[in-house]
């Protein structure tokens, strides 16, 4: 008999590493936009409420052009770090640049929304100490109930996002 072989562990490897990176967020480590839509869609179950927030911060990009993007990128660790510590059992995701998403399943009744609402803004409260310099980060955010505003993670974003923009419109920290 003759074998031959061939080590595929660097291939296996490699193969987990793209999965990881699909699904999570290099920088903060919170869930890529595939991996939130993925896990929502998972766990949305016809007899539980649920939580859909988009959270955008106000004007991103001037604290990037002030202050440089390594100031930015520590904002955006920051701010990740306050949402895990607030929003411990919820799925959590950095959706794009600025814009973050939280989900949170197992709401009581509709008056939950109001107390999560109030979590985002915990969020953003106080000052983020960068480089010796308080910086004051103002948001927007978009909110969508499960499953009154939409039975899968599409409708909800959709919802959500349509939320996101009419609070922008109305200026910082709506």
């Amino acid at each position: 008999y003759i074998a031959i072989g061939r080590d595929i562990t660097k291939e296996t490897e490699l193969a987990n590493e793209i999965t990881k990176l699909k699904h999570e967020d290099v920088l903060t480590g919170l869930l890529s936009l595939e991996g939130f839509k993925e896990k929502i869609n998972f766990h949305l179950k016809e007899d539980e409420m649920g939580f859909f927030a988009l959270i955008d911060i106000f004007n991103f990009t001037n604290i990037n052009k002030v202050y440089g993007v390594d100031t930015g990128n520590r904002v955006l660790k920051e701010v990740s770090q306050r949402l895990k510590s607030i929003f411990k059992d919820a799925f959590l995701s950095r959706i794009s640049a600025d814009e973050f998403g939280v989900f949170k399943t197992a709401l009581k009744d509709e008056n939950d929304l109001l107390l999560y609402a109030s979590k985002i803004k915990d969020v953003f409260e106080k000052p983020i100490l960068v480089y010796d310099k308080e910086l004051h980060i103002h948001f927007n955010a978009g909110i969508s109930f499960y499953p009154k505003d939409g039975k899968s993670f599409e409708s909800l974003y959709e919802n959500a996002s349509i939320s996101l923009r009419y609070a922008k419109q109305k200026g910082e920290d709506i």
